[in-house]
């Protein structure tokens, strides 16, 4: 019999893999390697993600997370196994559609596996994706941000550095001090491309605007953090991509199964991978996914439809979510200095960006 094992991992992978599922699943331990699949799933920077399942009868896949820099003294605490099983336990405990804590150790996590595909599966970028099957798949996005959102985390903001969630900073604003010089760094390497930037001939004239919207959006911030507790510390999952969009999908009865651009029916099934997750405003996650969809605002809306008690965002938060996007769109294009096709997907999503602020 032929092993079932992905190739590119080299025997010390895979013998630490099954060395470590076997341990967890008492019922495999009769198994020998070669009724192993393991497939390798590794797409961010923080976890090597491996679905394994066995060739047995109604066996059920399990995914398993090993942290990348874990070994490094530079790891972020929110990236350790018990960290991300904490979370998990969390919204587990809040009915929210997860995955289920198998076993944690100090090197690696074991969940359950989430059927069905990630949205990106389905549509490789989300300019693929139609404005009907987008504004169905995340009005349900917006009814599990907002459970989760709902989730206060253990005191302070930014980045988790304890058990009980608690994040390393005093103030929300704080999280958003290195924009600044990214706002510099992106002029002084010449990665604005001002073709694809409306109303500015000069870097000079689009960073000076750029660092003047940032303050002014820091001082919103404070204000708003004076305003006893406006933004409270509640959980974010600071990664919500098409990525990590779990569902499932049938072409729709409205049109011919046979035309390949035929648009789909997709139901959320569930949300993974919480390594990144943050202790602040919930509606970074909504800024994130803004500048995730080119800047798509019926996206958007299609998630305040759920998300919010009068079934639209404020113009207070339409603002906060627009600065957040920015945040997110701006560290991007300062971390795409090799490669000019992230350059310019970074300055097509600036662009938007801007014209949707200034008309608000």
């Amino acid at each position: 019999m032929t092993s079932n094992i992905i190739p590119t991992l080299t025997p010390i992978q895979k013998n630490k893999i099954l060395e470590i599922i076997k341990n967890e699943i008492k019922q495999w331990l009769e198994f020998t390697d070669d009724r192993f699949t393991i497939k390798d799933c590794s797409k961010g920077y923080d976890n090597n993600v491996y679905i394994v399942n066995t060739d047995a009868i109604d066996s059920e896949r399990v995914v398993l997370r090993i942290p990348r820099l874990l070994e490094d003294e530079d790891c972020p605490p929110m990236h350790t196994p018990r960290m991300q099983a904490a979370i998990l336990k969390v919204l587990g405990d809040h009915g929210l559609p997860v995955a289920k804590l198998l076993a944690v150790e100090d090197s690696y996590l074991l969940e359950t596996y989430i059927e069905q595909c990630d949205l990106s599966e389905f549509y490789r970028s989300t300019l693929d994706i139609p404005d009907t099957v987008g504004q169905h798949i995340f009005s349900q996005v917006g009814t599990v941000l907002r459970g989760i959102h709902q989730i206060e985390t253990g005191g302070r903001y930014g980045y988790l550095q304890t058990l009980d969630l608690r994040g390393d900073r005093d103030h929300w604003h704080q999280f958003f001090s290195d924009i600044p010089s990214q706002i510099e760094s992106c002029k002084e390497n010449q990665l604005y491309r001002l073709k694809l930037i409306d109303d500015y001939t000069n870097n000079e004239d689009l960073s000076r605007y750029l660092q003047q919207y940032y303050q002014n959006s820091i001082d919103l911030l404070k204000e708003l953090e004076e305003q006893n507790n406006y933004i409270r510390p509640r959980l974010i999952h600071a990664d919500l991509c098409s990525n990590n969009i779990r569902v499932r999908g049938k072409k729709s009865n409205n049109n011919n199964n046979n035309n390949s651009n035929a648009e789909l029916e997709l139901e959320l099934v569930g949300i993974i991978d919480f390594a990144d997750c943050l202790a602040g405003d919930g509606l970074y996650d909504i800024g994130r996914i803004l500048s995730h969809c080119y800047c798509n605002w019926k996206f958007i809306e299609a998630i305040g439809s759920t998300y919010t008690e009068s079934g639209k965002f404020s113009s207070l938060q339409i603002k906060l979510i627009h600065f957040y996007a920015f945040s997110f769109c701006i560290w991007l294009l300062d971390s795409s200095l090799d490669d000019d096709n992230d350059i310019i997907k970074y300055n097509t999503i600036l662009n938007n960006l801007l014209k949707l602020i200034k008309s608000n």
